[in-house]
């Protein structure tokens, strides 16, 4: 694994952070198995194979919904996920996705480099 251990913090309901502790992340299935509403990793892969075959099926039709013979239009998305609520996914003005300081590397996660390539056609 990647990611050898976690550190995880505890905090009160008002959200003041009271303690942490360190797991090994190879040992955080056994803690958590046959526990009732313990975190589950079959329903993350599930939610995740959802979320991105949604997300696909979102792009190709945007792709596919331009002027029959024209070249689709490349699109930057931003995707908010908010606890509890669920996602949120829109695509970026030109505006939006170049409005970015000038010392800045990034935009969103995307390399400025690439997001300037997308946008010029380059």
């Amino acid at each position: 694994m990647g990611v050898p251990e976690i550190i995880v913090g505890f905090r009160t309901f008002a959200g003041q952070l009271v303690t942490t502790k360190t797991y090994k992340t190879a040992d955080i299935p056994k803690l958590v198995r046959n526990k009732e509403g313990a975190w589950s990793p079959e329903i993350c892969w599930q939610w995740g194979q959802h979320f991105l075959s949604s997300l696909r099926a979102l792009m190709a039709r945007q792709a596919s919904s331009g002027e029959p013979g024209s070249e689709p239009q490349t699109r930057v998305w931003r995707v908010i996920l908010t606890p509890n609520k669920g996602v949120t996914v829109f695509p970026l003005e030109k505006g939006d996705i170049l409005n970015t300081g000038d010392n800045e590397q990034r935009t969103g996660f995307l390399p400025t480099w690439y997001v300037n390539q997308i946008m010029t056609g380059a």
